[in-house]
């Protein structure tokens, strides 16, 4: 069973709708050293693929021993994502850090953004997953706009 984190209290945004959330979790890789990138190309290929099927959106972060994943959409095809996530044999310790409601998606248009391995990120999330199991949520949230950053000056898949 997956560490939870207490989480964020967030007021509703204007334009809120029920049942659109965001998830956002950490895990560390189990990818082999042999072969990583094109294990990396085949689970984003398979990841953009079955997240287009579920109109889930979201992004992706590997720095090389982790992975910090947030998936964004109508929260029944999200925690089913994030259910099959947890069983998923190239990643383990999986923390979820945070759960909100949103009314605008980050990634809209987005299946899933991935830039490519990111050693600098991983102190983030290390801070990020040190803090966090604290009741902290200001690393959380750096996180996230860390990730949005990523993708501002690129087009969707």
């Amino acid at each position: 069973m997956p560490a939870v984190l207490r989480q964020p209290q967030h007021r509703r945004p204007a334009g809120w709708r029920p049942g659109v959330i965001s998830l956002i979790y950490v895990s560390r890789a189990l990818l082999p050293a042999d072969g990583r990138d094109l294990a990396l190309a085949q689970l984003v290929r398979s990841a953009r693929a079955a997240n287009a099927r579920t109109q889930v959106s979201g992004a992706l972060i590997f720095t090389g021993t982790r992975f910090a994943q947030l998936l964004e959409g109508e929260a029944d095809p999200v925690h089913q994502l994030f259910e099959l996530l947890q069983d998923d044999p190239r990643h383990t310790d999986i923390v979820k850090l945070a759960e909100w409601p949103i009314a605008v998606r980050e990634f809209a248009g987005w299946s899933l953004a991935y830039e490519g391995p990111s050693a600098y990120v991983d102190g983030t999330i290390s801070k990020t997953l040190a803090l966090a199991s604290r009741g902290s949520t200001p690393e959380v949230h750096h996180l996230v706009r860390m990730m949005v950053e990523f993708t501002r000056a690129r087009d969707p898949d």
